[in-house]
């Protein structure tokens, strides 16, 4: 009598259930790096648009002093100054000089820059700088600060 010898079938059924398996193990490990990838393209997404909001608000500033170049020994009204956009970057800043602190020699003005994310989110950078006359140099900055 020959030894008890197994089907083709008997010995290929767990060589199915072996690549399911296998099949769905590579599937969730695709699903996790595709999670993975979307919120680190969120995060570089967000941080970009945080970027695009400095850069406005920096650049209010500097248009700000640009134009107290024009004006020497007069300081801007108390209230919305200068506004401006950037078209590539969809971001825009707006300068105002606040009320407190306001002379003729002396004035502190916030500028506020911001950029608006994919979502629709708007991302706002406040920077605020003080100035002051100094006869012979004119207007300078005593200070800056990021709010």
């Amino acid at each position: 009598m020959r030894p008890y010898r197994q089907s083709r079938r008997e010995r290929g059924g767990y060589l199915i259930a072996v690549l399911a398996v296998a099949v769905a193990m590579l599937t969730l490990a695709y699903l996790a790096l595709a999670a993975h990838s979307s919120r680190e393209e969120d995060k570089v997404e967000a941080r970009a648009v945080q970027v695009a909001a400095l850069y406005a608000a920096e650049s209010g500033l500097v248009r700000g002093e640009h134009e107290l170049r024009s004006r020497p020994g007069q300081a801007p009204p108390v209230g919305k100054w200068l506004t401006g956009d950037f078209a590539g970057s969809g971001s825009k800043f707006r300068l105002e000089v606040l009320e407190t602190g306001h002379t003729e020699k002396e004035f502190t003005v916030r500028s506020v820059g911001q950029a608006e994310g994919e979502n629709g989110r708007i991302h706002a950078v406040e920077f605020e700088a003080n100035y002051v006359y100094q006869k012979g140099k004119g207007w300078t900055a005593r200070w800056r600060g990021m709010l």
